[in-house]
C-alpha cells in the first residue's frame, strides 16, 4: 500500500494504524517528521518495523511548517529477509526483500510538485539519475516495485509525464494503474473539486504480467489527507518470480588495457581494413530522399564486409588475442 499522509497529527496516525491492519507493507510519504521524530513510526503497530527519512534538515531553524519525508513499514513476521538500503536522499527510501523464492527491490518515493524548472530538475535528478535508476542497476537481480507520490498524472500531456514514461520504458517498468486488474478513479483531490492520479506503483515487467491481482484507491471517510491510499495486491507465484543464480561470464575490461596493446590493436585494424572498399559516393550522398539503388547496394555490401566477411572474423580474433589478459573476473554483486 502507498499513502501520502500530508502530516502526522493524531488523526493521521490513527488512520495509518488502520491502514497497517489492511496491508503487509506500507509506503508512506509526507509524514513531516523530523529525523529525531521518526521513532514515532515504530510505535504505531507492534507487528511492524520501519525505515524512513525526514524531508528537512535538523540543522538551523525551520522557517515554515515541516514538510516531506517518506518511510516504509513492513510486517516483522514476513517470511523474508529484509535489508534496509542507504539511499542518500530525503525523497526516497528503499528495502530489499529476499526469500527462497524471490528477490524484490522496493523503493518508496516522494517526488517534488510541478513548479518550474528547479522542481523539474530535482524530479529528473531524483527519479532518473542519482537515486532510483542507480538502485535498480545495483540490484539487477531483483524484481522492482516503486511506490509513492510521483506528483505526475500520466494521462496529462505534461513534461513530467513524458519524463516518467521515458524512465519506465528505459528501465523496463510499467505503471500498475494501467493493468487490466486496476480500478483507480483518482488518488488526489483539491477540495473535492479537481481530481488527479498522482500516486503510482511502477512494476518490473514480470510482476506486471504475472503477479497483479488488483490495484485500487481506498476512499475512506476517516482519511483527512488530500491523497487517497493506493492498494497493490500481488500474488508472488514461485514459477513466475523465482530467480536462478546468475552465471558470471568474464568480460574484456578495456579500461585495464595498456597503451602498447591499444596501439597494437589499432595497427592490426588498419592492416585488416586497408583493403576494404569504402562506398564513398553512397556515404557522401547528401540527398535525404536518395533513391539511387546503387547507393543502397553499396552500403549493404560494405556492412556485410565489416560484419560477416573474413576480415570481421580476423578483427575479432586479433581483439581477443591482444586483450584476453585483461579480463574482469569479478562477478556483479
Amino acid at each position: 500500500m502507498s499513502y501520502n499522509s500530508r502530516g502526522f497529527c493524531t488523526e493521521r496516525q490513527d488512520f495509518v494504524k488502520k491502514l497497517l491492519s489492511k496491508c503487509s507493507i506500507l509506503c508512506l510519504q509526507e509524514h513531516w517528521l523530523a529525523q529525531s521524530q521518526l521513532s514515532i513510526l515504530g510505535t504505531l503497530d507492534e507487528n511492524f518495523v520501519y525505515t524512513g527519512v525526514s524531508g528537512f534538515s535538523n540543522n538551523g531553524v525551520l522557517l515554515r511548517r515541516p514538510f516531506g519525508g517518506c518511510a516504509i513499514l513492513w510486517r516483522s513476521d514476513m517470511n523474508t529477509y529484509v535489508q534496509v538500503l542507504d539511499v542518500h536522499s530525503n525523497r526516497a527510501c528503499a528495502i530489499r526483500l529476499t526469500s527462497d523464492a524471490f528477490r524484490l527491490l522496493l523503493i518508496c518515493v516522494c517526488m517534488p510538485y510541478e513548479g518550474g524548472e528547479t522542481m523539474t530538475d530535482e524530479f529528473a535528478d531524483q527519479l532518473l539519475l542519482s537515486v532510483v535508476d542507480s538502485f535498480i542497476e545495483a540490484n539487477a537481480d531483483c524484481h522492482v516495485i516503486i511506490g509513492g507520490d510521483f506528483n505526475v498524472d500520466l494521462s496529462r500531456p505534461r513534461l513530467r509525464a513524458a519524463m516518467l514514461n521515458s524512465f519506465c520504458s528505459s528501465s523496463g517498468l510499467l505503471p500498475a494503474d494501467l493493468h487490466h486488474n486496476a480500478d483507480i478513479d483518482f488518488t488526489y483531490h483539491f477540495n473535492m473539486k479537481t481530481f488527479s492520479v498522482l500516486d503510482h506503483f511502477l512494476l518490473s515487467e514480470v510482476l506486471f504480467n504475472t503477479a497483479v491481482e488488483g490495484v485500487f484507491a481506498l476512499h475512506d471517510i476517516h482519511n483527512t489527507s488530500d491523497h487517497e491510499p493506493v492498494i497493490l495486491q500481488l500474488s508472488l507465484q514461485v514459477k513466475y518470480v523465482q530467480y536462478s543464480e546468475r552465471v558470471h561470464t568474464p568480460q574484456i575490461a578495456l579500461a585495464k588495457a595498456k597503451d602498447v596493446d591499444r596501439n597494437k590493436y589499432r595497427s592490426c585494424m588498419s592492416q585488416l581494413l586497408c583493403h576494404t572498399c569504402v562506398p564513398t559516393d553512397a556515404i557522401m550522398c547528401k540527398s535525404v530522399s536518395c533513391s539511387d539503388d546503387s547507393h543502397t547496394c553499396a552500403v549493404n555490401m560494405y556492412v556485410e564486409q565489416l560484419t560477416q566477411g573474413p576480415n570481421s572474423q580476423n578483427i575479432l580474433r586479433q581483439f581477443y588475442d591482444i586483450f584476453s589478459t585483461y579480463r574482469d573476473l569479478t562477478p556483479m554483486s
